[in-house]
């Protein structure tokens, strides 16, 4: 038993998005094994405070780092920030600098990349083997582990067959329709036009579809908008679900989770959340980025992985023609993220993996642009303040992007290299 400990997580706030109910798992986690477990949102509050605070679960803002100061953590656990917050968490680290106990650095690593403050960290988690394969060959010195995301598995399950068949209902879609569903943040690099690609073709092939589109960003609602009537009429839109327990109502009355992002997943929280309603998934490879949905589903044990659009049709038209498989995946899927992601046993691991932590010989921050400097200037010689215009500005690789999807066959443009047909 990990004796009790002063733990302070750090997050940029607590709005929906799935760093912040990692983070908001994780300092649950930690309370609920007994450890005095705080939360720091950088910029601010959001939706998830009151639920936060009604667990006992602390939260501080910028505003009272003297107060942290005095409180003293044993151990920071910081969740990756984007660069608004660089130089909040770089004062935050400055404070204990010269302390006379300096807390365990701990970092959840998401982009597979050294942070500024790597300098200051004593444990970098990434969350799979492929964002440690990853983070590795980007320079990464800092001692890792692989921790993957965890998840609060009592939010998630399958409801209810009344509530099914109301959402049913609600939207218009019969019994005998077979029904796919994409969740996502409302973000491009979240998505891609070739679900909407991979939907038309398997219209054209089967007439009992419907698919379910919850939070598309602009850019699908576009392509969406300008299918034939026969072929829209067939999708629902969905805007953002209240609650978890939506959510789980809008998994369950799913057939199959269709996932394909353009970023691919770090980790892939939605997929998590659709095999604990016990809904399937397949899911799209995308070797040239982040690419760990392939170990949150395994293939042929709870889903299918495609690496082309061909793959995908054949894949998804597989289970269509197979509910008893589609079941049998769901169930092993749901047992797979309760024995590899439960939120207590996640935590847990993070605790005894610090316990065995020696602290490393930190290097003092001075400002966010000599961290820059100190952690990539001599890596080709690129300036902090490139960096600076690349971390505001992702999509400068756009164009390079989409040649290299052109050729794995991942966009809509790319139909004459890698043909759905």
């Amino acid at each position: 038993m990990t004796p009790p400990m002063k733990i302070l997580t750090v997050v940029l706030n607590l709005e929906k998005g799935g760093t912040q109910r990692v983070a908001q798992n994780f300092a649950e986690g930690y309370h609920d094994l007994g450890h005095d477990s705080r939360i720091l949102a950088i910029e601010g509050l959001g939706v998830r405070a009151k639920e936060i605070l009604s667990k006992g679960v602390p939260i501080w803002q910028m505003g009272d780092i003297t107060e942290i100061k005095i409180w003293s953590p044993d151990v920071i656990h910081i969740h990756s920030v984007f660069i608004s917050g660089f130089d909040s968490v770089v004062n935050l680290l400055k404070v204990f600098e010269e302390s006379k106990k300096e807390p365990i650095i701990i970092e959840t690593n998401v982009f597979s990349h050294p942070s500024i403050w790597e300098t200051r960290v004593d444990i970098s988690f990434q969350l799979s083997s492929w964002c440690e394969w990853v983070y590795r060959g980007n320079g990464g010195k800092v001692k890792s582990f692989i921790v993957p995301n965890p998840i609060n598995i009592s939010k998630f399950f399958r409801a209810p067959p009344d509530e099914i068949i109301s959402f049913k209902k609600k939207y218009n879609i019969s019994s005998d329709e077979v029904v796919l569903l994409r969740v996502g943040q409302d973000s491009p690099i979240k998505w891609s036009p070739l679900l909407i690609s991979i939907f038309v073709e398997l219209c054209h092939r089967r007439d009992n579809l419907r698919l379910i589109v919850v939070n598309p960003p602009q850019s699908i609602v576009f392509d969406i908008d300008h299918l034939p009537n026969e072929i829209k009429q067939k999708i629902v839109h969905l805007k953002n679900l209240k609650s978890d327990h939506d959510l789980c109502i809008c998994y369950s009355a799913a057939d199959i989770f269709f996932h394909i992002a353009e970023q691919g997943e770090s980790f892939g929280l939605v997929l998590a959340e659709s095999l604990l309603c016990e809904t399937a998934v397949v899911s799209y490879s995308t070797p040239w980025t982040d690419n760990s949905q392939c170990e949150v589903v395994p293939n042929n044990l709870c889903g299918y992985i495609s690496t082309n659009a061909r793959d995908m049709v054949s894949a998804i038209e597989e289970l269509i023609d197979n509910p008893s498989l589609r079941k049998e995946f769901g169930v092993n899927g749901r047992r797979h993220i309760i024995n590899s992601f439960e939120s207590m046993k996640i935590a847990q691991y993070v605790l005894d993996l610090v316990q065995k932590t020696e602290m490393t010989t930190k290097v003092p921050i001075h400002k966010v642009s000599d961290i820059y400097m100190n952690n990539y200037g001599n890596r080709g010689g690129i300036t902090p303040i490139l960096l600076k215009f690349i971390a505001i500005n992702p999509y400068i690789f756009k164009i390079g992007r989409l040649l290299i999807q052109g050729i794995a066959g991942h966009t809509k443009y790319s139909r004459f290299l890698n043909p759905i047909k």
